[in-house]
Parts: C-alpha cells; sequence; structure tokens
C-alpha cells in the first residue's frame, strides 16, 4: 500500500523535501551513492528505525559491503526514509518468515523483485543489482542487523 505524495498526509514540506531529494538523487548522487541510500533507508522501513546506533551502520556497512567511512552515511538515509519511499509500507511486504529470521531464497527473490519496483526511480542503480543487494539483506543479515537495532 502506499500513499500519493501529493497527499495532505504525506505534508507540504515533506513533497517539497521529497522533490528536493528526487532532483538531486538523479542529478549529482554517485551510483554508491545511490546504493548506500536505497540499502539504508529499506532497512530503517523495514525495522521502523528513525535512527540507526552505530552498532547498526557497522555491521550494515560490513554485511553489505557498502563502504560507508562515515556513519552519518546512513544515518541521513534512515532519518528521511519515510520521505524517500514516500509512504510505500514496505515493511507489510515482510511477511512473519522474515521475521523469524528463516527467509528461504526463492520468497528473498520474490520479495526482492517486489521491493526493487515500489522503489523510487531516482534511487535506481540497476535492477538486478538492486535485487542482489536486497537478497542479501534478507537472507544474510536480517536476523543479525535487526538484532542490532
Amino acid at each position: 500500500m502506499s500513499v500519493n505524495p501529493s497527499s495532505k498526509s504525506f505534508g507540504r514540506f515533506k513533497q517539497w523535501f521529497y522533490i528536493v531529494l528526487e532532483f538531486l538523487g538523479a542529478k549529482f548522487v554517485s551510483k554508491h551513492g545511490r546504493r548506500v541510500m536505497f540499502i539504508a533507508s529499506l532497512y530503517a522501513q523495514i525495522t521502523q528505525l528513525g535512527r540507526m546506533k552505530a552498532e547498526v551502520v557497522a555491521k550494515l556497512n560490513a554485511v553489505m559491503g557498502l563502504k560507508i567511512t562515515r556513519e552519518a552515511a546512513a544515518e541521513f538515509p534512515a532519518a528521511v526514509s519515510d520521505i524517500v519511499w514516500r509512504g510505500t509500507d514496505v515493511s507489510s511486504l515482510i511477511t512473519q518468515e522474515l521475521s523469524t529470521g528463516i527467509v528461504d531464497e526463492r520468497r528473498a527473490q520474490a520479495l526482492s523483485a517486489r521491493i526493487v519496483s515500489l522503489s523510487p526511480s531516482w534511487l535506481r542503480y540497476g535492477n538486478q543489482e538492486m535485487e542482489a543487494d536486497v537478497q542479501q539483506l534478507l537472507l544474510t543479515s536480517y536476523s543479525d542487523l535487526l538484532q542490532a537495532a
């Protein structure tokens, strides 16, 4: 389920901020920057985190190979994840099997494709790469990262 970014519930400031993010993201953010923004904001949506602790950033960095040198590089996407995902309820896609930490490859692949299809176009850095990143997040690290949250 998603909320239209032009709806009143999204808020005028969030609308404006999304437009700025979209413009800057599409024009000036590198592929690596979009990848960090995608993974960190997705993780924040899945776990319902508004702020990432240093331990979470370190684990996310190590598991996903993000090569983040400053903690703030992952904290910002987490803080604005609701704006980045425009009210899309990504966590509703995460089923009971994910919350137990047991995810099979077939289910992770299907969920990954769905999540990538819902991601903002300006955040894309390649559908196959993004799907592989989501699968890795779900299969390899979900339970460990959730414990760190």
